[in-house]
């Protein structure tokens, strides 16, 4: 009895830990230039630039000065579509069905003092968007998809000393 309890405990923590991953094919990763540099090695410890609000919003007030960062990652992926079919109408299965992409960002990021500083981020955390040739074998069940989020978002931090700080952004 004691081993079903086990197993019983262990599948429900690992199945109620995977529904994170419900979203992931939508995430998009490109919300920092300095960060994407880097492999993203640190992002919630390092506060390099103003992009430290989206991992990791207690850094903004390790930044001496007043800073504004941008950039736009470009996405160029390619998919292979093969043995689509829709009887009885015909198509082809040419093509490449998701389209050359730019995903903006933006950041802004103030010290009121040597304790305060605010910010405000724009960037796009989550999309999608597959867009099929018009004689696409499966036009029929669909031929365009397109999710696109902006997160638009202030943010506070305050510093308690020089090791320990905090922030939030809604």
């Amino acid at each position: 009895m004691k081993k079903v309890m086990l197993k019983t405990t262990i599948s429900l923590a690992v199945a109620m830990a995977s529904t994170q991953i419900f979203a992931s094919g939508f995430a998009l990763n490109e919300q920092s230039i300095s960060g994407m540099g880097t492999g993203f090695a640190g992002r919630s410890s390092v506060a390099d630039d103003a992009s430290t609000l989206v991992g990791n919003p207690a850094g903004m007030s390790r930044l001496k000065r007043e800073q504004v960062t941008g950039g736009v990652a470009f996405i160029d992926a390619h998919t292979d579509i093969s043995d689509a079919s829709s009887r009885p109408n015909g198509g082809t299965n040419k093509g490449d069905m998701v389209p050359f992409m730019g995903v903006p960002m933006g950041y802004y990021v103030k010290p009121l003092d040597d304790q305060w500083a605010v910010g405000f981020g724009v960037y796009a955390p989550f999309g999608l968007v597959t867009d099929y040739e018009n004689g696409f074998a499966g036009r029929y069940f669909g031929s365009k998809s397109e999710v696109k989020i902006i997160t638009l978002q202030p943010t506070v931090s305050y510093a308690f000393n020089d090791k320990v700080s905090i922030g939030f952004g809604p």
